[in-house]
């Protein structure tokens, strides 16, 4: 069976503390939150670095989390698509140049928690960076058509 996207583990937990850098000069830390409608102006230059559909993620901005700058710009972005027990992650984007793993991780981070307060039971994604295929566990064409 060919693969239909990944799955997240069917046991995700939110870590007990924020994502923070281990560095003794006390780096600030790295959140991610949920977007607003005033975040689309910098959500649009992203999307459109990105090579997204901008003007047709737009009115989804509220499913989108975000790692903001220190003047709340997005640096990173990636949208929670849901439908009952089930989530689609969709649509990353990330500015050129910054640590995307660290950024990849605060937005699992909030992805989790967001999941789990939603009553989300199962993730999924066709994100194919290696941080979302190394999280996520590969979805047999069967998983996808139970679903259906």
């Amino acid at each position: 069976m060919g693969h239909a996207g990944f799955l997240a583990p069917s046991r995700f937990h939110p870590s007990p503390s924020p994502l923070t850098v281990n560095d003794p000069v006390a780096e600030p830390e790295i959140r991610a939150r949920r977007a607003t409608v005033d975040d689309l102006p910098g959500l649009h230059a992203l999307w459109q670095r990105a090579g997204l559909p901008w003007d047709q993620l737009e009115r989804f901005v509220t499913e989108f989390i975000l790692v903001p700058n220190d003047d709340g710009l997005p640096l990173a972005a990636i949208g929670l698509q849901a439908e009952g027990d089930q989530g689609l992650v969709h649509s990353e984007a990330i500015l050129p140049g910054q640590d995307e793993p660290m950024l990849r991780s605060a937005l699992w981070e909030r992805l989790r928690i967001i999941a789990l307060n939603q009553g989300i039971a199962r993730l999924w994604t066709l994100e194919d960076a290696a941080f979302w295929t190394s999280t996520f566990q590969p979805a047999l064409a069967g998983d996808v058509e139970s679903l259906k």
